[in-house]
């Protein structure tokens, strides 16, 4: 299973700590991309989409420009299981979610990148590790280093 982590700039901090839980749990890795050149980002967008399994969106009261483009990439291209992380409470999602909330949600507002990362994993039904090597130890290619 590989993950798109679709977030704001603002959260990367927090999604960097959920994805060094989530790379010891995936067996094919976290795709988390911080510098997006806007020439060929939408492309490169839909490629890594098409790798991945599961989105998981951070969302606050508002989405980015990028994470509109990437939800709606996802939603197109199909087939994915889509995880909101939500940052304020549900009844604070801006209307643009409303297809989002039919998907299952993590109130992340209230939960460390620990626990955030468990109720992943729980909801994609596999096991959470939290030590030790990732699931398939072979896998270190990351689109950016986030492990220190």
């Amino acid at each position: 299973m590989r993950a798109f982590l679709c977030h704001r700039h603002d959260h990367s901090d927090y999604v960097i700590e959920v994805a060094k839980y989530l790379r010891l749990c995936l067996d094919e890795g976290v795709f988390y991309y911080e510098e997006r050149a806007a020439d060929n980002f939408v492309r490169q967008l839909n490629e890594e989409l098409g790798r991945c399994n599961v989105m998981i969106v951070f969302a606050e009261a508002q989405l980015t420009p990028w994470q509109e483009e990437e939800v709606t990439s996802a939603i197109a291209i199909g087939g994915k299981k889509i995880i909101l992380c939500a940052f304020v409470e549900i009844k604070d999602l801006p209307q643009e979610l409303n297809l989002l909330k039919t998907k299952p949600i993590i109130k992340s507002h209230s939960l460390t990148p620990r626990k955030t990362a468990k109720e992943i994993t729980r909801l994609l039904g596999i096991p959470f590790l939290d030590v030790g090597l990732p699931s398939n130890p072979h896998i270190f290619s990351y689109e950016k280093d986030i492990i220190d």
